[in-house]
């Protein structure tokens, strides 16, 4: 992916990701999102811009669900936890499947710059 600079978003997808590559990609993509799935992106599409970096976004999802999983089980923190996992699970299916990227609040920005 194409360096931002001053920590500035893209304003569309198009600024960093070719429009054929969107198109191809979406579905693969949203696969990133759902637990070991995904793999199958990872391996498959390692040429393709868009789904590579929603499989670096699903990949953290992943590590963080399985760090995780020991506090899950207790009451309200567990909760929190797991909703919040959920909800950036089904904002980046949701993106992915509109051919759009946006990093995780917070976070995203560190996640872009690891390379896979």
């Amino acid at each position: 992916m194409e360096e931002i600079k001053n920590n500035e978003l893209p304003k569309t997808v198009n600024e960093i990701f070719d429009s054929g590559d969107v198109a191809n990609n979406k579905g693969t993509a949203a696969l990133s999102y759902f637990f070991v799935l995904v793999l199958i992106p990872l391996f498959t599409k390692r040429r393709s811009r868009f789904a590579q970096a929603h499989v670096r976004q699903g990949l953290f999802l992943c590590l963080v669900e399985i760090v995780v999983a020991f506090i899950f089980w207790i009451p309200v923190l567990g909760w929190l936890l797991a909703l919040t996992i959920l909800l950036a699970a089904t904002s980046g299916i949701i993106q992915a499947l509109n051919g759009k990227y946006s990093p995780l609040p917070f976070i995203g920005g560190y996640i872009e710059k690891i390379k896979i």
